[in-house]
């Protein structure tokens, strides 16, 4: 008797008709969708009580067979005298053979019939692994999660880890656009989850989140894109998730894609972006991105440098601005009447050093940003021009004061004098970690101030003596946090 029978609680004669009723019987409180496992034993029952009785009945077609060819040699009704104290035995697969006894031997085979309908072919496990991916990438959660379950392919205990794996090998080394559902109901099909699994967490999540990035970038998903970059602080509709996508997978053309970043808060939010889907560099990016406009992107985010794209953007948006000086201010000097017709228009004059000043001005951003930055560091015991960073401030008003009363340059000295002093402003706020909290009395009090910068504005000394104090006031509490 076979195990299969007796877990279908049959007898051991059972033809295949009772093996078929018992299998149908025991479904009925077996479901593949609520139990795999009972379900799969189930099905491995069933397989090896038909085998049994398949081989069984090839027996008995067998021993039938080599009773009528004995039949017609002899007569009908003549016997085989067996010898007093022999038995007649016949070879029964099935009966067990008493110990100390012989085996008889087995009668004439014939060629036996390939049962080609029980035996199945083996499973190709990298094809059907392939499936599986396929299948997590286009597949809603519940439904992909509901054919994992119903998939035969994966009710043997033996092929199971085998796809498993090699469903694993395939998402570590190839991208693909799967949601993390997906790859949760994956990792539970195949327990990569458990303790025992084998597989690092850190490698399982950074996997999950790769291929969830992949898939929230294509343009089908914006909807799910815009809740990804969803954040309290900075809310993203799906019509500007869309809009910002676009930006990155558009065919690249320079010009275009620096007018597109010149508008002020555009560079922020792709800053956000990018980092919220961890594209750090251009190789990060899946498709549909582009490389060149990620590269492009990722160039106007990096704070701590200086390059060719950010160059390119300060001027054009330089640029822009003193034709807009020009065109306004321009056009009410045109249009004005000069008091003096003969003398000189000190108008027009305005207007063309002032839109000088205002290209040359947005130029000089990035350097003195930058040079806010370095000069707004916090200390460190192993800084580089330690000295130098201390003594800057210092350096710059002596060098004011050289041009204002030795060279008797005022409005040279007072240029030099008003940046100095915003340098001292940012690094004694920064420094100091100040919070500012707007409301009415604030503005009362802040009045006195405003007047006073407007004085250090046109006086450079009051700038230089402000911008001193400041400086003092940090190099002090430095030294008492030592």
């Amino acid at each position: 008797m076979s195990w299969g029978h007796a877990a279908l609680e049959l007898e051991p004669d059972a033809d295949e008709r009772a093996i078929k009723r018992a299998y149908a019987r025991r479904l009925r409180s077996t479901r593949p969708d609520e139990d795999p496992a009972a379900f799969q034993q189930l099905h491995e029952a069933y397989q090896a009580a038909l085998a049994w009785a398949q081989y069984r009945a090839q027996w008995d077609d067998q021993g039938d067979g080599d009773d009528g060819h004995a039949g017609g040699e002899d007569s009908a009704g003549d016997a085989i005298d067996v010898a007093p104290g022999q038995v007649e035995t016949q070879h029964d697969p099935v009966r067990e053979v008493d110990s100390g006894m012989a085996p008889p031997s087995l009668p004439p085979q014939r060629p036996a019939t390939p049962l080609t309908e029980t035996v199945e072919r083996p499973l190709d496990v990298v094809a059907f692994a392939h499936r599986v991916v396929a299948a997590a990438a286009e597949g809603p959660p519940l439904e992909f999660e509901r054919w994992l379950h119903l998939r035969p392919e994966l009710w043997s205990l033996h092929d199971k880890p085998r796809v498993g794996d090699t469903v694993l090998e395939l998402l570590l080394n190839i991208d693909a656009p799967i949601r993390m559902e997906n790859f949760d109901a994956l990792s539970r099909c195949f327990s990569w989850d458990e303790i025992g699994s084998g597989l690092d967490p850190h490698v399982a999540n950074g996997c999950r989140q790769r291929l969830h990035r992949y898939w929230v970038v294509q343009p089908a998903n914006t909807a799910w894109l815009a809740y990804f970059l969803h954040r309290p602080d900075a809310a993203v509709s799906a019509a500007q998730a869309k809009v910002q996508l676009a930006w990155l997978t558009r065919p690249w053309h320079r010009l275009r894609s620096l007018l597109t970043a010149s508008i002020p808060g555009r560079v922020p939010v792709m800053r956000r972006m990018l980092t919220q889907l961890g594209i750090t560099e251009v190789g990060q990016a899946p498709p549909p991105l582009r490389p060149a406009q990620v590269d492009f992107w990722l160039d106007l985010t990096r704070r701590d440098q200086i390059n060719a794209t950010k160059v390119q953007l300060v001027a054009l948006r330089s640029l822009v601005c003193a034709l807009a000086w020009l065109a306004v201010v321009g056009t009410i000097a045109v249009f004005d009447t000069p008091t003096h017709p003969t003398g000189p228009n000190h108008l027009v004059d305005f207007v063309g050093y002032g839109a000088l000043t205002i290209l040359l001005g947005g130029m000089l951003v990035l350097p003195l940003r930058r040079l806010m930055d370095w000069q707004s560091a916090p200390e460190a015991p192993q800084q580089r021009a330690k000295y130098l960073r201390l003594l800057l401030i210092p350096a710059l008003l002596i060098v004011s004061l050289v041009i204002i009363h030795g060279f008797d340059q005022r409005v040279a000295g007072t240029l030099l004098a008003v940046p100095t002093l915003l340098l001292a402003v940012v690094r004694w706020w920064r420094r100091g970690n100040y919070e500012l909290h707007f409301n009415g009395w604030l503005l009362l009090a802040l009045w006195p101030l405003v007047k006073l910068a407007g004085l250090a504005i046109m006086i450079g000394e009051i700038s230089l003596a402000m911008a001193l104090l400041l400086w003092a006031i940090d190099a002090v509490k430095q030294v008492g946090r030592r």
